[in-house]
């Protein structure tokens, strides 16, 4: 039995279904440590500690920003060979579109039963100005529309809300200038 690390977003320590998935998974005999985020950084430096201890899978139990904060601590860690610890997802934000990509089931009992038991896969990674990313970069519209998304706004519309956001804020949508680096000769990472 390989241990798994729970990497929670500190907002959903207190969360009780994800407590319940987790009672669940360790009643069926898995080996779970949950560890909580206080601040920006925790969850990639929890991550990068799990994956030198040796920890063969680490969740990300939170949004996309957990999930990619995660997965960049993952990176950091890999051995010279490439080898580390396999990333998993417990989708617990509001659009969740990584999970959904990956078709991860979206309910933490569902998403924690597939992070202790499914074979890992090679997933692509992104680097921007050397910075790690999974699932999507966007030039600036997508995180100002993130950023500016009312919480009681998510709350109530779900992923929807992010769209509502949007549609207030296109008419202040400005090209950005931007430029490709050099490609590396690696061009791929899996995590």
């Amino acid at each position: 039995m390989s241990t798994l690390r729970l990497i929670l977003y500190g907002k959903q320590a207190q969360n009780p279904t994800i407590r319940a998935a987790v009672a669940t998974e360790r009643a069926a005999n898995h080996d779970i440590e949950v560890r909580v985020t206080w601040e920006a950084g925790d969850a990639a430096r929890l991550a990068e500690e799990a994956s030198r201890a040796g920890v063969a899978r680490v969740a990300a139990g939170g949004g996309d920003g957990t999930i990619n904060e995660v997965a960049a601590g993952l990176l950091a860690a890999r051995d010279a060979s490439g080898r580390g610890s396999a990333l998993a997802i417990v989708p617990l934000g509001t659009a969740n579109d990584f999970a959904h990509a990956c078709r991860i089931p979206l309910d933490p009992a569902g998403a924690l039963h597939v992070a202790t038991t499914a074979q890992p896969r090679p997933i692509d990674v992104g680097r921007v100005g050397g910075r790690p990313f999974i699932n999507m970069a966007t030039g600036g519209f997508g995180t100002e529309v993130t950023v500016e998304t009312r919480p009681d706004l998510k709350k109530a519309l779900h992923g929807a809300a992010y769209l509502v956001t949007g549609l207030t804020y296109l008419s202040e949508l400005r090209p950005v200038k931007a430029r490709s680096p050099a490609r590396s000769s690696h061009g791929r990472e899996s995590c």
